[in-house]
Formats: structure tokens, sequence, C-alpha cells
């Protein structure tokens, strides 16, 4: 049956006091007790104990005797294992045991030895080797008294703790390693330990340790965020986040997500996992992602405003009526969910509010606040208007605010003048977020779309008038002998409106010219087309009619005279077409021609008849040169 050794059975090998096999089964008591198979009989047991300390290969037993001449008593044979000398060589040098000890280490030998420092407590002092290698021990001295309380020996154990001492100082190496790569990371690293509830639900979690970056990514402290759960620290977290936390902790399969933090106010990628068998604490690596997201939300407003764009645009081709397109505009812009409300304006030539459209997210407005909002806008009007490009509206008028914002706190009024050159057509107010409000490129395509609309508008307008010219010009231009025409002042001189005659005299139909598929401009002589172009603008520009005669190539090839009679359409200073008549002067031309020859030839003989040779004698006079 085993037994534990009883303290103060050493008393048999080592006279009074006996202290060493006590103190070292405190110590280490549960090494010994595997030393130990069958405690022997009491008769044994001294020569058991000697077998057990002289052949025991992990320890140093010796007795050092101070009084009256010091010395070693006894040094256990493992000695030689250790430092490589043996019993016998300490027997015969009694310095051999300060000598081994390295030299800076000595002192607390000395100290020991001579004043009794740490005497009954474990020390570690280095050992050198008889090869000179240094070798780490770990010793326990005991004092050893006679009658009369002098100090006469030291009894003590000592180990090799070389091994151990490496594993330590790699350990050691490999926490600073550890320290010295998490501080030198850029993402934050944070230890936690969550908190569960009854349910084992977690609902919070502690702060443990965090990393250089961590305090700076969160300008927060370790020293004053320590111990400190996150609902300590920000109330009002997301729910979400704690989520996302249990499932990394409870599961044991790490989490990667992106996710926003109100508190803070910004996005972070974070990664979270468990690299213990427990739940008890776990980890989070994460990084401050709020510029990139912020970029990349930015990116797809700027998407949804030019779709936006693109489907007001389209439109502008569609549409004939201002009101529809106002109104259709004002609802595709907030279909895009690019802005909260739109509200599109028209405007008098008094700068009256002449028709407007509105839309929004939520609702529209009744008549009540439409009459509210009309009243309130018409106070802004000559600060819009005297704004050559977009305007942020700050601060805007409590009743345009309240309209057109509701609740919306983080949203911004931006108004623009809608116009074409000279022409102003009205205003555009818009709410976008207020981060945007001071964004460049975004200003530049509100920009573009309110320049848009003024171009749609312009282009309705010159429709109807147009209209009003090709109603009044119809019955008339029907019953004309010659070409009546309503046309562009560019280069083709692209037709608005022809009338039949145009076939008569060209061969081509009205619907080829109008259609585009041939120009006017293709059929004017080439040796005429110049000057034709230059009599027609030095008219413009002194804003009066224009005559022309030219050559005009038909169907077949063949070119005829015309003669053309026509004037600019103005409005309000701004050329918008020209119209005119067109007369074919073939035959005119052809009897002009033989007008002017019959008066300087002999009708019979075909030669100069006396009229041009009397016209001759009189310019050679005339010149002063003779015969």
């Amino acid at each position: 049956m085993k037994q534990q050794v009883p303290c103060g059975v050493f008393d048999w090998f080592f006279n009074p006091p006996g202290t060493l096999l006590r103190v070292f089964v405190n110590h280490s008591e549960k090494e010994l007790c595997l030393l130990l198979s069958e405690l022997p009989s009491q008769s044994e047991n001294i020569a058991f104990f000697q077998t057990l300390i002289h052949q025991n290969p992990l320890y140093v037993f010796y007795r050092y005797r101070l009084l009256p001449k010091a010395g070693f008593e006894y040094v256990s044979p493992s000695v030689t294992a250790v430092v490589g000398y043996t019993p016998e060589e300490h027997y015969r040098n009694p310095e051999l045991g300060l000598q081994i000890v390295h030299p800076e280490d000595r002192h607390i030998l000395e100290d020991l030895i001579q004043e009794g420092k740490n005497l009954g407590k474990p020390i570690v002092l280095r050992w050198q080797h008889k090869t000179g290698k240094t070798i780490w021990t770990e010793q326990l001295n005991i004092p050893v008294y006679d009658a009369k309380g002098n100090l006469t020996a030291i009894e003590g154990i000592a180990r090799d703790i070389t091994a151990h001492k490496r594993n330590e100082e790699e350990l050691t190496q490999k926490s600073r390693e550890l320290e010295w790569l998490l501080k030198s990371m850029i993402n934050a690293f944070v230890i936690h330990e969550p908190i569960f509830n009854q349910e084992g639900r977690l609902v919070d979690f502690r702060i443990l340790y965090v990393n250089d970056a961590y305090e700076k990514m969160l300008g927060l402290k370790l020293e004053n965020i320590q111990g400190k759960t996150a609902r300590e620290l920000w109330p009002g977290m997301e729910e979400e986040w704690f989520r996302r936390h249990e499932k990394a902790v409870l599961t044991g399969i790490p989490q990667s997500f992106e996710l926003y933090h109100s508190p803070t106010g910004k996005y972070y990628r974070c990664h979270i996992y468990r690299p213990w068998d427990t739940p008890e604490r776990y980890c989070a690596v994460f990084d401050d992602i709020t510029e990139r997201k912020l970029a990349e939300q930015r990116e797809a407003y700027l998407k949804r405003m030019l779709l936006a764009i693109r489907n007001v645009n389209q439109l502008i081709t569609q549409e004939e009526d201002s009101h529809q397109l106002i109104e259709k505009a004002c609802c595709r812009l907030v279909e895009t969910t690019s802005m909260y409300s739109v509200w599109i304006v028209l405007l008098g030539e008094e700068r009256e509010i002449v028709d407007f459209a509105f839309c929004n997210t939520q609702e529209n407005l009744d008549n009540l606040q439409k009459t509210t909002l009309e009243k309130r806008l018409s106070l802004c009007i000559d600060s819009i208007l005297a704004q050559e490009t977009l305007l942020v509206i700050n601060p805007c008028p409590q009743g345009i605010k309240t309209l057109l914002l509701k609740d919306e706190e983080n949203h911004s009024i931006i108004a623009g003048k809608i116009s074409f050159k000279e022409r102003i057509y009205g205003i555009l107010l818009a709410t976008i977020p207020a981060s945007y409000a001071g964004d460049a490129e975004l200003l530049d395509l509100l920009q573009e779309l309110v320049n848009d609309l003024g171009f749609a508008l312009h282009k309705i307008e010159n429709h109807k008038a147009l209209q009003e010219v090709q109603k009044r010009y119809q019955l008339l231009a029907d019953n004309m002998p010659g070409i009546v025409y309503l046309c562009l002042n560019d280069e083709a001189w692209t037709m608005i409106y022809l009338n039949d005659y145009i076939e008569k005299v060209t061969g081509y139909s009205k619907e080829e010219l109008l259609s585009g598929r041939i120009t006017y401009a293709e059929l004017c002589h080439p040796e005429d087309l110049e000057l034709l172009r230059k009599i027609i603008n030095n008219a413009l520009k002194e804003k009066r009619p224009f005559h022309a005669i030219y050559r005009l190539r038909n169907r077949e090839g063949k070119y005829r005279f015309v003669e053309e009679f026509g004037t600019g359409i103005w409005e309000k200073g701004e050329l918008l077409y020209l119209e005119g008549f067109i007369q074919d002067i073939t035959e005119r031309k052809i009897n002009e021609e033989k007008i002017h020859y019959l008066s300087s030839h002999d009708p019979l003989t075909g030669l100069y008849n006396r009229i041009f040779l009397k016209e001759e004698i009189e310019r050679l006079e005339r010149e002063q040169v003779l015969p």
C-alpha cells in the first residue's frame, strides 16, 4: 500500500534537526511520492533513503558545513551529471560550490552564507559546467543550528532547470513577438469576454484587451475601457452587432461582415473568431471602411442620378406639352430615389408662376399646401434667378422646408434656374442628401439636368410657334405659284415647312426634304452656294429681307435659275427660322440672254452690229487707248 513520506523521517539520515526532507516534502511532495512505491519498514528506512538520495538523478542533495571548518560533508553523485564535477572534487575543494556559480550570481550565494538571506526560500542561480556552458538551477537551502543557536551547516537540494528556463525564455520571446505583432497591426484587435443571459443568448461583451490600432481608430485608451461592456461604452449600439458576435462565439465558426456602427458614425469590416475551445473569450479584428463605404454610396447615388437624367432626356424627345413634361420629370426624378422631393415651377414673362408640378417619396401636396408653397417660393424667385449656377438654399424658408423636407433633416434643398440662352423658363427645386450638397460632380449633373429641361421647354415653345406659323401660311402657301418655305438657318438649311411647289421645280417631293433625305443646300449650284450664304447672313445681321438669284439642281441633274425673297423670324432678339418665297425664273433668264444677244448682233449675219461697234469705240476713248 502506497504511503506518503512523513515529515521528520530524514532525521535518521542527518543528525538533528534534520529538516531537509521536511522542506522537500512540502516543496515537491508529488514528485517524491512518484519516486516511492512501497514505504519500507522502519528498520530499513535509513538504508532506503540513503539509496534514494544517492541514486536520484533529478536532484543534487548536499550538506555544507560552516563550523568549525567550512566544507562539503555530502554531495549526491547526481552533481556530476549536472555540472561535470564529482562529489570528491567538492570534498577536496570547499570553495568549489561558490566557484561554479556564475560571477553575476555569486553575490546571492555569498549573502545567503554570510547573512542568511533567502534561507528556506527557493532561489535561482546560474552554474558553470566544467565544459564552460551555463546551467540554470533552482535551489532550496535549509539552515542547521546547534544547541546554542549557531548556524553550523546548510542542507540543500538543487535541480537543473535549464530546459525549463529555455522554454520560459522562448515563451517570453513568443509573448514579446505576439505583443509586437499586435502593436504593429494596422487592423484593430480586441479580446472580448461574452456576457450571456439566462437563456444562453449573448446580450453584451466585455473588453479585455485592445491593441494600439484599436485605440487610434476609436480614440479610446485600454486603461479607460478595460473591463467595460459594449453597452456601457456605446448605448444604442445596433442589436445586429450582438447577433453577429453570438454566432461566432456559440458555434466557433468565424464570422466576417461589414456593418454600420451608429454610436461612432462609422462603417467597419469585422472578423470575429474564437481561437479557444471554450466560449469564455473570443477575438475580433476590424477595419474602418467608412471612407470606402461612403465612396460606394456616392457612386451608387450618382448612378441613380444619371439614370434619372436619362429618363428625363427620354421625355424631352417624346413630350410636346410643357405641363406633361415637368409633371413626368418630377416623378421620374423621385422614382429613382435620387431625390426625396422635386418641384418644377414655370414662370411667365413677368416672372410670375404660371404652372408647376410636384412629387415626393411619401405623399402629394393638397391644394392648400400647394398654394402655401407657391407663396413662400415667390419670395425666393429673384435670388434663385440671380444665380448663374445651382444654389443650395441655406437657410431655407421655414414654409418651404416644412413642405419639401418634412422630417428629413439630413437633406438639403437645391434650386436651379431653368433657361435656354437668354430665355428663363422656370425653377427646379430638389431635395438631396445633405452630404452631397457640396459635391461638385453631383452639382454638375444637376446643372446638366436643368439645362436639358431648358432646352426641352425651348423646343416645345418653338414647336408651338412653328405650328402657329404653319397655320398662318398654310392656305396662302398652297396657292402660291412658287416655293414657300420655313427652315432653320443652319448649314443644310433644314426645312421645317414646304409647299408642294418644290416638286414642280426640283422633281423632289417635299417629304424628301422635310425628312432630311436630301437637303436644300445640296441642290444649290456649288459656284453659287458661298455667295448665297453671304447674302443671307449680311441681311440677317442688319435684320432686313434678302434677295438672291442662283441655280438649283433638279432630279434630272439639270440646273434651273431661281429667285428667292426671304427674311428671318425673330423672337425676343433670337433668330428662330428663315421664311421666304422661291420662284423658277429659268425661262425669264433665257429670254433676257436672247435680248442681250440681239442688242449687239445682226439677226441675219450674226456679226456685231453698229450699236456694238459704237459702244466699243466709246469705251476705248474713255480708257484713252489708241488703235
